[in-house]
């Protein structure tokens, strides 16, 4: 589970902010289904910060493959607020064999 920082959105026709989370499969099992749940959160690198998008998403993904997970999800609300944004993700393994992944943020990063 590699969680990138928040960034503009370059794939988007209008101007979002996105955090990201590439989740990459390898071992024994053919593929593997996991969830995560995270959260983007708007504030400075110390004190308090104010969660402005959240998303819990499974995906299956295979032997040797790796998948994305957005926060927000397209159909969810987006953000386009300036600011101070970090991202937090937690994760496991729900098929076929429950496992947990370990949890991970990006960095506090300025966008203007």
């Amino acid at each position: 589970m590699t969680p990138q920082n928040p960034h503009w959105s370059s794939g988007a026709s209008d101007r979002r902010i996105l955090f990201k989370t590439r989740v990459s499969c390898k071992g024994t099992y053919p593929s593997v289904t996991v969830r995560l749940s995270g959260s983007l959160q708007r504030g400075p690198h110390i004190g308090p910060k104010v969660v402005v998008a959240t998303s819990t998403q499974s995906q299956v993904i295979k032997s040797g493959q790796t998948e994305t997970f957005y926060i927000p999800q397209a159909g969810g609300k987006q953000i386009s607020t300036p600011g101070e944004y970090t991202g937090l993700i937690t994760g496991q393994i729900t098929a076929p064999v429950p496992g947990n992944l370990d949890d991970g943020h990006s960095k506090t990063v300025t966008l203007k």
